[in-house]
């Protein structure tokens, strides 16, 4: 039913949208109460109005904006808002400052909505829904962080002095200090925690649907525009980035970042991070090793030493505050790579799920020519194998091993393990269901494809807000259906129902609040 599979697309998008909104309109109305008390900058003003009318002038790609140190100062305890007290006049003056404008919020609300449509349908994995399971990910191992911080379980020793955290089962007892202190910086700064999330919002926006080695097939002048390294993620960053500085953004902006210095760490933090989920590129790889050896593990650290591999400079001392942000920065990393792929290490039958919906992505640019890899000539199974042996178990086990995550990262670890022995056992005959599913799936929407006009097409596949709304597209699915032998006749009416759609897909949201 063309009508019901409509219906779902957008109410599950909807809810995506909501979920999104619900989780960085309460990061970012931190970020703004967490400046508004540490601000004495009187100047402030005048320096927000000037980022508001200059455009973000990069020199470089974003590639080159990597930092082995992301500065992420230490401040406060998050402040919340609920309990700020509002009898006395300083208490009243930051509660309303700490206050999200509702001019903010729509514009925060227009910006995912138009990030969400920027993803792909088409994409059976890298699409929205992804996009959503990472942010979701995400934010519940940071929050497992920042609970802790809020809960007053930890003092920046490490030490507790609340009742509640007196408990043989806290795992901040035995938290190394090194990840004490790491854990502290990014659980105190609300903007870093607002970048994570941002940055898994983001991560994959416009992706294609292939890997960068095809992307430079496809788009060679694309690709010479990021020097053939991280093509996808420096686009996304690209995008998410252009659209955050249109001029309907403008107060979403200034409640991100109100100062210069401000607007560059949080750059700094989103390049990063997005970049950090790119596991393919070898450079990057031992990048982020070395970074991790330099943060937390001196033997690590002496080894690479001995083995001339930090002559570019990682081996250099360093002061306190950057030692303490290159930790918030490795903890930063980790959590959104393993956000990334969380699914390998979440029940056996959501790992089924999403594994399925990656394979026939990647067999589908097989069979459209896209690229050369053929999954279904028993690569597969071997290849999930070999991903959790190679990385998914690797990053489980320092997920767990560092602590700062409690029981969560032992169970990230147990899932991993048991998923890779249940795929070991049932993974071919699971890989076989697979293809067979994937097969019936391929012809049955190319033979749709074929068939239909593009302005059907978006009616039966729409991507969120393609078209001008949802009123709109379900009066002329209904019409289609209730009279399908006119359909030759109407081929006027659906050229222009085409045109309309295609204005309709360039004008993209900014039709949200006139539907």
């Amino acid at each position: 039913d063309d009508r019901a599979s409509l219906n779902e697309t957008l109410h599950t998008t909807e809810e995506l949208i909501q979920f999104h909104f619900d989780v960085l309109s309460t990061l970012l109305q931190q970020v703004v109460a967490q400046r508004a008390a540490h601000d004495t900058n009187s100047e402030k003003e005048a320096e927000t109005e000037g980022l508001l009318t200059t455009r973000f002038q990069s020199k470089s790609m974003a590639i080159d904006e990597i930092s082995e140190v992301i500065h992420v100062p230490n401040l406060d305890n998050i402040t919340d808002v609920s309990q700020t007290n509002s009898d006395s006049e300083n208490g009243a003056d930051r509660l309303e400052a700490s206050l999200l404008s509702p001019d903010v919020k729509s514009q925060l609300g227009l910006y995912i909505a138009r990030i969400a449509d920027m993803y792909l349908g088409s994409n059976p994995f890298h699409n929205f829904s992804h996009a959503s399971h990472v942010t979701f990910s995400a934010f519940q191992l940071l929050r497992r962080i920042v609970a802790r911080d809020i809960a007053g379980c930890r003092t920046p020793g490490g030490s507790s002095s609340n009742e509640k955290c007196h408990d043989d089962a806290d795992p901040w007892k035995s938290l190394p200090f090194e990840l004490q202190e790491s854990s502290d910086v990014l659980a105190s700064n609300s903007l870093a925690q607002f970048a994570l999330i941002f940055s898994a919002l983001i991560h994959d926006v416009d992706h294609r649907g292939v890997s960068n080695t095809q992307l430079a097939k496809e788009n060679p002048d694309v690709a010479s525009k990021y020097q053939f390294k991280s093509i996808a993620e420096q686009n996304s960053v690209d995008i998410a980035w252009e659209l955050l500085e249109e001029e309907s953004f403008r107060d979403l902006r200034a409640a991100i970042f109100s100062t210069k210095e401000e607007r560059a760490h949080f750059r700094n933090m989103v390049v990063n991070v997005v970049l950090a989920t790119d596991i393919c590129d070898p450079g990057l790889r031992e990048f982020r090793e070395r970074k991790w050896a330099k943060a937390f593990s001196s033997s690590d650290l002496e080894e690479l030493a001995e083995d001339a591999l930090l002559d570019d400079g990682l081996c250099q001392p360093s002061s306190p505050v950057e030692e303490r942000s290159r930790k918030a920065s490795v903890v930063m990393d980790l959590i959104i790579q393993a956000a990334d792929i969380s699914h390998t290490m979440q029940p056996f039958d959501v790992y089924l799920q999403w594994n399925e919906r990656l394979y026939r992505e990647m067999y589908n640019a097989y069979r459209k020519g896209r690229s050369q890899y053929n999954p279904s000539d028993g690569k597969w199974y071997q290849g999930e194998l070999m991903f959790y042996d190679k990385h998914i178990i690797p990053l489980a086990s320092r997920l767990k091993d560092s602590g700062m995550f409690g029981q969560v990262g032992d169970t990230l670890l147990e899932n991993a393990q048991e998923n890779r022995t249940d795929w070991e056992i049932q993974g071919l005959e699971l890989a076989a269901k697979m293809h067979a599913e994937t097969e019936r799936r391929f012809h049955l929407v190319t033979d749709n494809e074929e068939s239909l006009s593009p302005a059907r097409r978006c009616r039966i596949w729409p991507s969120f807000l393609c078209c001008r709304s949802r009123r709109t597209l379900l009066a002329k699915g209904k019409r289609s259906q209730s009279q399908p032998d006119r359909e030759e006749s109407e081929t006027d009416d659906e050229s222009d129902d085409e045109s309309s759609i295609d204005q309709s897909c360039l004008l993209g949201s900014s039709r949200v609040k006139a539907s």
